[in-house]
Order: C-alpha cells, then structure tokens, then sequence
C-alpha cells in the first residue's frame, strides 16, 4: 500500500529582501518563459509522461496525459493491484480512491495537481485563484527563492516558490486528497530539469507529507495529443451539469454490450469505454503475451496505434495470457498506446470474433460485422476453418489501404 508521495522541504527565510518583490504575475510569466514560453506553449497538443515512482517499500509507476481540453494522471502499483487516478475535464476536477470511489476536487487541489500534467497550466491560474502575494525571499537547498501566496476560489492556500536565479517553479506546499481520502499536506521540489523539444521540464520530482517521503524520476516523455483511452473518466454522480451535452455516436452496439462500462487502460487503470461506441472501426487484437508470433507482430501494431493517434479506429487487445495481472504487464512491456478488454470480460468477445489460435487480428466495421481477419477463405472471416490462417499482417495492411 502506498505510504505517499513525498520529501520533506525545508524553507528559512532570509529575513527583509533589499530589493521590492516582484508582482506575482511577473513571476508566473517569468517561470512560463523559463519553460518553453506562450509560443510553444500553444503549438503543443498534448503531453504524455510516464513516471517511476518509491515510497519506503513501495514501488509504482505514475502516468500523466494532458491536453488543452482535458489531463488525466494515474498511480498504480508495480504488481498491478493497487491504482488511483485523477484529472480534469469539461465537467470538472476529480479524484478516483483505490476503492474505485470519485470525488470532485477542490479548485486549490486541482490546480496543484494539474500542475504535474500541464506545462501551462499557471497561464489558468484564473480558473482557480482569487488573489496572490508575493511574502519575501527564501533561502532553499535548491537556492534563494520567492514565496508566493495563491489564495484559491475554494480551499486552502497553496505556496509556490520561484527561482530568484532562473525563474523556475522548484518546489511547493499545497493540500490534497491521499488514498485514504482524507487531506494531507504535501511540501515538493521539483528539479532535474531538462529540455525536450521546446520544453523545460523537471525530471524529478520530491514530496513529504506525515504518511512518508517518495520520489518520481520521469522515465518516458512523448509530446503527442492525449488518445481516446487516455480520456479522464468522470464518475457521473461527480459530474457538474453541462448546459447541452453532445450526444455521442453509438457504434459497436454488440461489442459494447460485452465491454460494459470500462476497459483496461495501458496503464493498467479502469477507465470509460464510452469512446469505442464513437468511432467508426474497431481492429480486436486477440494476443498473448506468452506467445512468440504475437511478441513478433505486437511492435508493428504498436507503430501503427501510434501513427494513427487522431484516426477513425480503435484498437483493443484481448488477452489470451494467464491472469489480469500478466495482462498488464504485457501492455507496459510493450508500451502498447491503447487498451484491453478487461481481463473477467474477455470470455464473450473471444467466443463472438476470436480465431483458432493468436496472433489473430480482427477488424470491426461500426455494425460489429467482420470486414477483415487473420483467417480468411475467399474474402471471407473464416475463423473455424483448418488452414485459412493469413496472419494479422494482412489484415492490418488491408486497414491501411482503405
């Protein structure tokens, strides 16, 4: 079980600054500049980051996706049998327990824990904060420092503290939900920081708060549009009303029907299967991790989920291997970009499309008939058929061709 996430910050003021503080809002725009700037800021889509993380015994992996419309961070344990996520979308902040629980969060939370996904994410500041001050300079291990005060809309004050000597954001007080959902306070550094395209980015990030200290190293950074899978899931008790939602494409009624409300994550987490019913395919990849020819044709279908991002498809894998927990391993291992049937749910997908044997891929048209698959007879899935195994390859190069 997670302790929390944490190392202790240890701030002793200088006493009066000889010079006048600077305006928060130049020291927002100065840490905005340090870090890629307003322009490259709004030629980025999305940001997928991938983060180790320990705390005492345990051991985990946080993944954070974020675009301009929506961001999503998870937390799962290294056997896969604890996880937790949060994130924010149209509908709000909102925090899911290791019990499966949801919570909306409060908007000085949400802007601290929006700050690990979004680069830009003080530029809102408005959505969030109602009044900062700048207190004086502080003398950190990192160097001196400005404290800012932000006194949010709801909620407690955070604490923000800026590089005198480079403007960095380099570490933080503020108060959040901890798995047990009650409130913690958390002191963070952030440091280790390095360049990726037009961004700067800390590659280490350090909290405490009185459940115990962990430390995340960024392992994985992509900057790419956040992908269907990676969509926040709002619990619809949690939800604030929208004025006219729009009603989603219903596709894959059959399928949908088996999937129930969630799927697998790559990550390993639950989240809403509600995106599969928009899109136009659906390409089945009925896999093992177990299996050679599979771990063969897997890195293809990887490339291909990845050049594909923004396309009309979505791709599931359905699990052949020996437990929920293998499952997922198979997905990290390979980094695979999309999600699985949930390992309980696999039983009525295999028995409506799987072949014989696997590798098998299988492409759904929006009325979950069959356009192509790894077993074919003249043009035909044939999927009981003794020797009309064609292999996933074909399949995937006829989706290409379409």
């Amino acid at each position: 079980m997670l302790a929390t996430i944490a190392l202790s910050l240890s701030v002793v003021c200088l006493g009066q600054a000889k010079a006048p503080s600077p305006a928060p809002e130049d020291l927002i725009e100065r840490h905005i500049e340090a870090t890629g700037g307003m322009r490259a800021l709004a030629d980025i889509k999305g940001l997928h980051r991938v983060w180790s993380l320990k705390s005492g015994e345990f051991t985990g992996t946080m993944e954070t996706n974020w675009s301009p419309e929506a961001f999503r961070t998870s937390l799962t344990s290294s056997d896969g049998t604890w996880t937790m996520a949060w994130g924010q979308d149209s509908q709000g902040a909102w925090q899911q327990q290791p019990d499966g629980s949801m919570a909306k969060v409060a908007p000085a939370q949400a802007l601290m824990l929006k700050l690990q996904a979004d680069p830009g994410a003080l530029l809102r500041r408005d959505d969030y904060v109602k009044r900062l001050a700048v207190t004086n300079l502080v003398k950190l291990p990192s160097g001196d420092a400005w404290r800012v005060l932000a006194a949010p809309k709801l909620g407690k004050v955070m604490t923000m503290f800026f590089s005198q000597e480079n403007g960095k954001l380099v570490a933080a007080e503020y108060w959040r939900n901890g798995p047990d959902g009650k409130r913690m306070h958390i002191e963070a550094t952030y440091d280790d920081w390095r360049s990726k395209g037009p961004l700067q980015m800390a590659y280490r990030i350090q909290e405490s708060s009185h459940l115990g200290d962990a430390t995340l190293e960024m392992t994985e950074v992509d900057i790419r549009p956040m992908r269907s899978e990676e969509v926040a899931r709002l619990d619809a008790s949690t939800a604030e009303p929208t004025a006219s939602p729009a009603k989603p494409a219903s596709h894959h009624a059959r399928l949908m029907s088996m999937l129930g409300d969630t799927i697998t994550a790559p990550d390993g987490s639950q989240v809403s299967s509600a995106f599969v019913a928009g899109k136009e395919n659906v390409l089945l990849y009925f896999s093992a991790k177990w299996c050679g020819p599979c771990r063969r044709f897997t890195p293809d279908l990887v490339q291909f989920a990845k050049d594909n991002a923004d396309g009309d498809v979505v791709i599931l894998l359905v699990s052949s291997d020996r437990s929920a927990s293998d499952m997922a391993d198979y997905l990290k291992s390979y980094n695979m970009p999309f999600g699985a049937v949930d390992f309980a749910k696999t039983r009525d997908v295999k028995s409506a499309w799987a072949g014989g044997g696997i590798p098998n891929l299988v492409w759904l048209g929006s009325d979950d008939k069959v356009i192509k698959g790894s077993y074919e007879t003249d043009g035909i899935y044939s999927p009981k058929i003794r020797g009309s195994y064609v292999g996933p390859q074909s399949v995937l190069a006829a989706f290409k061709k379409r």
